[in-house]
């Protein structure tokens, strides 16, 4: 479903505010051509070509984006940084786990050597048992 869009009837201060930001004439030019409502806006005085525009009006424009540059510099930087503090915990936390890991393995391999010698000790339990249970029968 195509939508239909009646460019003509947007807001003369629309129409304006975008005018006074075009300074390519052969833009202007084509702006003037969409209709008669955006002919009726883009009158002479709206135009300002980059060459006649004031000088401090494109050193502030320059000084805004340097600023803008600047703070994404100190943004950039304190990213780095933050990434670089990141690492260092990160290697601390990993340091952490292999040791716990370690001690892991430790308690592993020493509750297997008890682990044998229990299981005798329960083979053992259970042949008394059952001699004590034989005794116990053989009195009733």
């Amino acid at each position: 479903m195509e939508v239909s869009i009646d460019w003509s009837s947007l807001l003369p201060d629309l129409l304006s505010e975008i005018a006074i930001r075009i300074h390519c004439a052969d833009d202007f030019m084509a702006f003037r051509g969409v209709c008669t409502s955006w002919r009726a806006v883009a009158t002479k005085d709206k135009f300002v070509p980059v060459t006649t525009r004031s000088q401090s009006s494109l050193d502030s424009e320059t000084r805004r984006q340097e600023q803008f540059i600047q703070s994404l510099a100190e943004e950039t930087t304190e990213l780095w940084t933050w990434i670089e503090e990141q690492k260092v915990v990160a290697s601390c936390h990993t340091a952490k786990l292999k040791e716990i890991s370690s001690q892991m393995e430790e308690q592993r391999a020493m509750a297997a050597t008890h682990t044998a010698p229990l299981n005798e000790i329960g083979a053992q339990l259970k042949s008394l048992a059952a001699v004590i249970d034989k005794n116990n029968f053989v009195r009733s």
